[in-house]
């Protein structure tokens, strides 16, 4: 019977493709949270604690429209033709600024109220 000389599984081995795979990861996350305003259409995550009236308040501040907001994930799709929207609405209060039609942002899980 012959042996096997297979050497022993060492971790250090996978180190560069273990971070190839985190930095193409990371990049591509970026790529699709990236708003680019295609039909100047975006979808923003609303602080848990926000209601309707201060919804109003952030979107009207950022010079934007809403197309509709999901109370049950704190989604909402809006529409602004400004260049600089996603900075103000940001400066406004929104979490997090992303493409909706990438990531499904205008699919409803719950309640929704449209314009």
């Amino acid at each position: 019977m012959s042996k096997s000389t297979h050497p022993p599984f060492r971790f250090r081995d996978l180190r560069a493709a273990l971070c190839l795979m985190a930095v193409g990861g990371i990049a591509l996350l970026g790529a699709m949270l990236t708003p680019t305003g295609i039909n100047y259409q975006y979808g923003i995550v609303l602080p848990m604690w926000s209601d309707l009236g201060e919804t109003l308040a952030m979107v009207g501040q950022a010079n934007g429209e809403i197309i509709s907001i999901n109370d049950k994930t704190g989604i909402a799709l809006v529409y602004s033709d400004e260049d600089d929207f996603v900075s103000k609405i940001y400066e406004a209060g929104a979490w997090l600024v992303f493409e909706p039609l990438e990531l499904g942002g205008c699919i409803s899980f719950g309640e929704s109220y449209g314009a």
